[in-house]
């Protein structure tokens, strides 16, 4: 491959040795091995927060704000989060229930990613998406 000019070699401590792997299908893809690239990279101080782990916290103040203060309920990134617990914001699920049908594997993931979003609310959601027509 280096002959004809598709790879060519570098010297760089950057750089993972590289091994070509026959598929299933007979093509070839190139792996790298990033474990000498992986023990050199440092780790992130302060790691972004799941939304998850947010709402959670949330929840618990504000249980205790909306009793002092007498709010109802307060929407947060897509969820409504009240002194009952943490819940879907209605115009959200307006955005994944008015999808137009999907025509192609593209548009599927796009709607996959979006109803993923609220996937916490939706018993056995990979079995009812596992079925859904690209």
């Amino acid at each position: 491959m280096e002959a004809a000019g598709v790879i060519e070699p570098l010297d760089n401590p950057w750089a993972a040795p590289t091994v070509l792997v026959k598929k299933k299908d007979d093509s070839w893809r190139f792996c790298g091995d990033y474990r000498r690239l992986n023990a050199m990279t440092r780790k992130d101080t302060y790691p972004l927060p799941r939304i998850d782990d947010a709402l959670d916290h949330i929840s618990v103040f504000a249980a205790i704000r909306q009793a002092g203060l007498r709010l109802r309920e307060t929407v947060f990134l897509g969820h409504i989060v009240s002194a009952e617990g943490v819940a879907t914001d209605p115009a959200k699920i307006a955005a994944v229930h008015d999808w137009p049908p999907t025509t192609n594997v593209s548009n599927l993931q796009s709607f996959l990613g979006l109803a993923s979003y609220y996937r916490r609310y939706v018993q056995d959601f990979a079995t009812i998406a596992r079925w859904l027509p690209a």
